[in-house]
């Protein structure tokens, strides 16, 4: 591994990323946005309601790291950070519309040409309700099929050299 850089490999592909980089210019990272776009699309898939309850306790807790993108013909402008991404797996798993929760999910080229998505809110507000509503949700459904009686997911067995 370079000292100030790595590969990182998920789904099959090879990434390279530049760690030097990514500290010194906090901007918008299409890398990282790629890469939590497809863990969340992965993670709906699995269909598990184990993960809702630690879905529910991470909202909030990494909503400290945002960026900001326009998309669109309208240059319309939104902010995303980790928790959105948490919030949009919670809504895939429990069936409703990110739409619901004004959590907006955008198509957008990149310069390079690729094709990806941003997943955020307009406002800081509407973050803040959404987060709440979802809350609110839990406390009604937590006892409820099919997420009464729950047992954790096992934390994995990985072993550091």
């Amino acid at each position: 591994m370079h000292p100030v850089g790595g590969f990182c490999v998920t789904f099959g592909r090879v990434w390279r990323f530049n760690l030097r980089r990514s500290i010194a210019q906090p901007r918008f990272d299409r890398f990282k946005c790629e890469i939590a776009v497809a863990y969340a699309d992965a993670l709906i898939a699995t269909g598990d309601p184990r993960l809702v309850p630690a879905l529910i306790a991470r909202l909030g807790n990494n909503s400290d790291n945002f960026h900001t993108i326009s998309v669109g013909q309208r240059n319309e402008e939104y902010t995303c950070c980790l928790d959105d991404h948490h919030l949009y797996i919670l809504l895939g798993l429990i069936g409703q519309s990110p739409k619901e929760h004004q959590l907006h999910v955008k198509s957008y080229k990149s310069p390079e040409g690729t094709v990806s998505e941003i997943r955020g809110f307009t406002s800081a507000q509407s973050r803040a309700t959404a987060y709440a509503n979802m809350r609110t949700w839990w406390t009604e459904h937590k006892n409820q099929p099919p997420y009464k009686n729950l047992q954790p997911l096992p934390k994995p067995a990985v072993k550091v050299k």
